[in-house]
Order: C-alpha cells, then sequence, then structure tokens
C-alpha cells in the first residue's frame, strides 16, 4: 500500500510584498535544494532577485516558479495563490514557512471592503438617485446636501474598490519596506478607503435620523 500525495493551495487577501519578502522567500525556497528556481515578471525570467534591475520599483505580476519540488507563487493583479505539488513533510515545512511570510503582508481591510462594495456600493448608489432627484426638485436644503454627499462618497468607494480588487489586487514593491516615502503615500489606499467608510457611515445614520424620526 502507497500513500497518494495531495497538493497544497492558498489564495491569499490582496498582498503587498517588499523587496525583504522576496529575498526571505528566496532564501527558504533555495534551502530546500530545488532542481530549478526562477523568478518571472514583465516578459523576464531571472535566477534570483539580484538579477532583478535597480531600476524595477514594483510589479502587480510576479511569479516564483521551482522545480523538485515543485512550488509556484503567483501573483497578479486580480489573485495571490500559493501552490506546491506534495504534501510531503519537507515540502509543507517550505510551504509553511513562504506561507508565513506572505500571510503577514495580506491588505484585509482593503480586500474586505472591495468585497462588500463589489455588491453593497452599486445596490445603495442607485437605490439612492431617485429619492436625490426628487429632494433636489423641491430645492437645495441641508437634506439633499446630506444624500448628495452619500452618492458621491458611495461612488467614490465603488471605484476606488474596483481599482485595487481588478488592477492592483497583489503588489511586490522592490525596496525595503523600511525604505519608502511617507506614511501617508504609503497607506494612501487604506486611509482613503477609510475616510470614504467613515463618510458613508456617519451620512446613513444621519439620512436615516432624518427620514425616520
Amino acid at each position: 500500500m502507497k500513500r497518494l500525495q495531495k497538493s497544497i493551495r492558498k489564495e491569499y487577501k490582496m498582498p503587498h510584498l517588499f523587496l525583504e519578502d522576496i529575498e526571505q522567500i528566496e532564501s527558504v525556497v533555495k534551502e530546500a535544494k530545488p532542481r530549478e528556481y526562477a523568478i518571472e515578471f514583465g516578459g523576464y525570467e531571472y535566477a534570483g532577485i539580484d538579477e532583478v534591475p535597480k531600476n524595477v520599483e514594483s510589479t502587480t505580476e510576479f511569479h516564483i516558479r521551482t522545480r523538485d519540488p515543485y512550488l509556484s507563487l503567483d501573483l497578479s493583479k486580480y489573485g495571490a495563490t500559493l501552490y506546491i505539488s506534495s504534501d510531503d513533510l519537507g515540502s509543507t515545512g517550505l510551504f509553511a514557512k513562504v506561507n508565513e511570510t506572505i500571510k503577514k503582508r495580506e491588505r484585509k481591510f482593503a480586500w474586505f471592503s472591495s468585497q462588500v462594495a463589489i455588491w453593497l456600493a452599486p445596490a445603495l448608489f442607485f437605490s439612492s438617485i431617485p429619492p436625490l432627484e426628487k429632494i433636489l426638485k423641491e430645492g437645495a436644503s441641508a437634506r439633499s446636501l446630506v444624500l448628495a454627499s452619500f452618492v458621491v462618497a458611495l461612488a467614490l468607494w465603488w471605484y476606488i474598490s474596483y481599482a485595487l480588487g481588478l488592477k492592483s489586487f497583489s503588489k511586490v514593491e522592490f525596496t525595503k519596506k523600511k525604505d519608502r516615502i511617507g506614511f501617508v503615500r504609503r497607506k494612501k489606499d487604506q486611509i482613503l478607503l477609510s475616510v470614504i467608510s467613515a463618510v458613508v457611515g456617519s451620512v446613513l445614520t444621519v439620512f436615516l435620523e432624518r427620514l425616520l424620526l
């Protein structure tokens, strides 16, 4: 009797990796002494992170491939997946170490916001337009301003979440995190989403109070 090997696969929530993360993954993978190792992105293949040109700042398409053991890390505009073809002890340990590095770089708030916005924002946006038109016909008022702000905030939330989810789901920067410029610039997507979420929540609360009380 022989035990059949099973593959292991994991998907991630909008990971944002930095140079030190790629270096850590590469070090861990090469410790397993794979027969082949390659980094692929931008139409080129590299034997290691040291071969990547210094003028390349970032990418939203990044892949690592190895053979014996077979492991693939696929980071793209649309998703992020880690796969290994066997669940033997050595492969499982390798998978766990790579997974640990990627998992700590997930942008969970941005991922959650994009998932909610895809379904909730359009419904709220289009359902808000008829009452807004009715209120505007009656003349400008505090109520119309509140509702108009709500509609604009929803539109922005919808667009930003769509852009993050479908254009930069994964991101790799070829610089160390500590060397990046400015906290606000680093966190602009998360900050903007937080502000929009707060605006939507506040405006919705005020609108419901005026409508129901």
